[in-house]
């Protein structure tokens, strides 16, 4: 996807760091077979931004513009409809928090009793049913969203939802059945599977692999020396919000040495693409 950019500076900084350290440039000695190859650790760092825009753009299209709620008992039934007009959406630390309206409520609440049968019969004995109109519904609700970088490099979502009911016209009937209702009901799992479903079409993996298989081929330094890097894995952090981006990153660990034109037509370590490895959680910063 085009708003993913990835920043990766890797080849500058081992162009600059290994001029700084060979100046003038000293050949070492010919390296003709792997097992004298001497493979030094390092690592580098690559920022991954995502574009907050996009990331509302996936929250508006996930919510939904109206939402039934259905539950049935032989005790109690409730049946409400929405209309849902999405709000301000605000990113702090590593979570979103967005904010709907709900409108143009209406719908009906039933209940009735039991009692047992007596002697010698069992089961229950149902009362009537006692129904309430309701009309004129209205209310906030709210979804803290977290967005996490897993280890397959796919960005997953997960969401807490609250709702708060502003006004009902219907006599007798507590309202809070409503927003407990709205909150419990298939709405967070419809809007958990939209938005995830948004943020598979970022395709941080493919990035990723082309880096990966950037690294593994050799990188002239000179007429007769080249940087010759095998990576061994691939670590991220947690992402946070700062300014208009989303920000995550991977830590590239990987082994280097220096060989000539001959250890550079050899090299092909075909080092495969590793699932990610966490290694350290990011305090949210507000």
């Amino acid at each position: 996807m085009n708003k993913l950019i990835m920043t990766t500076g890797l080849l500058i900084i081992c162009q600059s760091s290994i001029a700084q350290q060979t100046n003038p440039v000293v050949k070492p000695d010919p390296v003709t077979t792997e097992a004298k190859y001497e493979l030094l650790p390092s690592s580098v760092f690559v920022p991954i931004e995502i574009s907050q825009t996009l990331l509302k753009q996936l929250i508006h299209q996930a919510t939904p513009t109206q939402q039934r709620i259905r539950d049935e008992s032989k005790t109690e039934e409730l049946n409400f409809s929405f209309d849902i007009k999405d709000g301000e959406t605000k990113f702090t630390g590593n979570t979103i928090s967005h904010h709907m309206r709900l409108t143009n409520g209406d719908g009906s609440y039933r209940r009735r009793g039991w009692t047992r049968q007596p002697w010698p019969f069992n089961g229950r004995i149902y009362l009537p049913w006692v129904r309430v109109d309701c009309d004129d519904i209205r209310g906030n609700a709210d979804v803290d969203i977290t967005v996490n970088l897993q280890s397959n490099y796919q960005l997953k979502a997960t969401g807490n939802l609250s709702a708060k009911i502003d006004n009902v016209q219907c006599a007798q009937f507590n309202v809070t059945g409503i927003a407990r209702a709205f909150t419990s009901h298939s709405f967070k799992q419809d809007l958990d599977k939209s938005l995830n479903n948004g943020l598979k079409t970022i395709n941080i993996k493919s990035t990723v692999s082309d880096l990966w298989q950037q690294l593994q081929t050799p990188y002239r330094v000179d007429n007769d020396l080249y940087f010759l890097i095998k990576p061994s894995a691939i670590l991220y952090q947690d992402i946070q919000f700062s300014g208009e981006t989303a920000t995550t990153g991977i830590g590239l660990n990987f082994y280097a040495c220096t060989g000539n034109k001959v250890d550079s037509a050899q090299w092909k370590p075909n080092v495969a693409l590793p699932n990610l490895t966490k290694i350290w959680q990011l305090t949210p910063t507000t």
